[in-house]
């Protein structure tokens, strides 16, 4: 009987020691936990569930057919301001000049003097960008033509 138990006990050892496949029990981390609910995994059925429920609400198919009937895709929104920088590059002055005023104007602190010049006529916004300009040029921040 000793003889028969040593004879056997290699192969058994053997093939446990060969086998990391799930069906040892206990061997292995990479086993996985039979009946262990992971908390991150999504609950499918619930969706489901809420899918249905929603299908069958009479409010929330009235929402959806409203959102539907609306344009998604509608036209953008002008520029409010379209306006006051058509008037900027109508300036007869450098480019450079201006996009300094453009870039001062653009500042999201300016934006009281934009609307006003925006709805300014013509002689208002020319007196502005003139004292600016001779502000900026009077400072020795201007630039030279060459």
């Amino acid at each position: 009987m000793i003889q028969t138990l040593t004879h056997t006990s290699p192969s058994v050892e053997g093939s446990i020691a060969q086998s990391n496949g799930p069906a040892v029990v206990g061997f292995g981390s990479s086993m996985k936990r039979k009946n262990m609910k992971s908390p991150m995994k999504k609950h499918r059925k619930d969706k489901a569930k809420r899918a249905k429920a929603l299908e069958n609400d009479k409010i929330a198919t009235s929402i959806v057919m409203l959102a539907n009937s609306i344009p998604s895709s509608g036209p953008t929104p002008a520029d409010p301001y379209a306006n006051l920088w058509k008037r900027i590059e109508d300036i007869p002055f450098p480019p450079q000049d201006k996009v300094d005023i453009a870039s001062f104007l653009s500042k999201p602190d300016q934006v009281y003097l934009r609307n006003y010049l925006n709805a300014a006529s013509d002689q208002s916004f020319a007196s502005w960008v003139t004292s600016y300009l001779g502000a900026k040029y009077a400072g020795g921040g201007g630039c030279t033509d060459e």
